[in-house]
């Protein structure tokens, strides 16, 4: 079962591709919507209850509130106010948010209990002394005309980026505030790799906390593991 979407405003104007994408739940849902008008949706607001039809579960889209848990999402300039659901007896679970072709991923249990799996993004060169990308690259080639692995795909560069914050070398020592932000972007950023979620799914559902479970996903997205072993090595241990 995937999640329920309410876009407040007129009742006859249904939920298309194209305004998926400017309300910026394009990660959400795929090219199947169906929608349903909701005189009195969440908040006691007008609007259409869509979702993904292909996702659904045989549930159709509309508003039970008895049957239905809800919550509104952050807001954002330009955009109606939106809400997220889902069916109390068909609550999302990783597996039916699972993405098509999920990375090379370990399952780490996270707050809500259940199992999400977590990609390797980076490993540690002892070598250089500098972390390298695990994530599908382009074929390149060296100054020998040799086939190498080359720059990582573009569409998984943002991942690098979100998430190398956490693996710097002052991360921890500064404000915890801001580190604690470092910490929960990465972790979403990770979970959506594999997943059709972003930070309002996941804090419904309550996938996310500051626990040890968070601790062991930023772990395991750098292998933590094999650079834990690598520094014990050298200090005899």
């Amino acid at each position: 079962m995937n999640f329920l979407y309410f876009k407040s405003g007129d009742t006859r104007k249904v939920v298309t591709k194209d305004d998926v994408a400017e309300l910026g739940l394009e990660y959400a849902l795929g090219a199947s919507i169906e929608n349903r008008e909701a005189v009195a949706g969440p908040g006691g607001q007008k609007g259409v209850v869509f979702c993904d039809s292909a996702r659904s579960g045989n549930r159709q889209a509309g508003y039970f509130p008895d049957k239905q848990t809800w919550r509104e999402m952050p807001a954002r300039d330009g955009r109606p106010p939106l809400y997220i659901g889902y069916w109390n007896d068909a609550k999302p679970t990783p597996e039916s948010l699972a993405r098509e072709g999920r990375l090379k991923s370990v399952p780490v249990i996270m707050a809500d209990d259940q199992p999400w799996r977590i990609p390797i993004v980076r490993q540690f060169n002892e070598e250089t002394g500098e972390y390298e990308s695990k994530l599908p690259a382009y074929l390149d080639y060296d100054e020998h005309g040799n086939a190498v692995r080359g720059r990582t795909l573009d569409c998984y560069q943002s991942l690098w980026d979100l998430t190398a914050p956490v693996v710097e070398p002052d991360f921890g020592t500064g404000d915890p505030d801001e580190d604690e932000l470092k910490l929960f972007t990465a972790a979403v950023a990770l979970l959506q790799a594999n997943y059709v979620v972003d930070l309002p799914e996941l804090a419904i559902l309550g996938v996310l906390a500051a626990d040890d479970s968070i601790v062991a996903a930023i772990q395991i997205h750098c292998r933590y593991d094999q650079l834990l072993r690598l520094t014990q090595q050298d200090s005899g241990e």
